[in-house]
């Protein structure tokens, strides 16, 4: 999304214990927006360390349903299983990204959206897990919305890029403020 944004990337995995650090968060009261916020953060500050006098940007996404939170899942089958779960149900998604320089982070955002699956057939689900491929494995949600998970809802309110992982929106206006990128 960045690259397509027209800002210059590099890509380098940060070295963390997410399970670690959410259920760390969670256990002591934290809520999913600021369990993406911890995670993204902890990612931005890892990476940032190596990289001396680099802007490094982490990101992550949570997914909530009924006051509980989901998780990727290993294999299709638990994806059919979680896609049962949501099928006529609206859950949140928010994506939080976090912005490091030399160790220290300098910018925070977050944005939530919430979409709301339509009812889903046994043999419907099915047939989108045989479409869609391990691929989703990837997604929280078990779709990736500009492919064929699109074909899984009936109302979102958000925008795409926050429902693709990042707060593209809000981060662009925050490096622009912050004199980063130009405005």
């Amino acid at each position: 999304m960045l690259a397509q944004a027209g800002l210059p990337v590099q890509a380098h995995p940060a070295d963390i214990d997410e399970r670690k650090i959410a259920d760390s968060h969670l256990k002591s009261g934290g809520d999913s927006r600021l369990t993406a916020k911890k995670l993204a953060e902890a990612k931005a500050l890892d990476v940032s360390r190596k990289h001396p006098g680099c802007h490094v940007l982490g990101a992550d996404q949570t997914l909530t349903m009924d006051g509980r939170e989901f998780h990727k899942v290993k294999t299709l089958s638990e994806a059919a299983h979680q896609l049962e779960q949501f099928s006529g149900k609206t859950h949140v998604l928010t994506s939080a990204a976090a912005l490091a320089l030399d160790g220290r982070v300098v910018i925070r955002e977050t944005a939530s959206a919430a979409m709301t699956m339509r009812f889903l057939t046994p043999a419907f689900i099915e047939i989108y897990l045989q479409a869609a491929g391990e691929q989703i494995l990837d997604s929280v949600g078990c779709y990736q919305i500009e492919g064929h998970g699109v074909q899984l809802f009936e109302r979102i309110e958000g925008d795409q890029f926050t429902i693709m992982g990042l707060p593209l929106l809000q981060l662009l206006q925050a490096m622009r403020l912050s004199n980063i990128i130009a405005s």
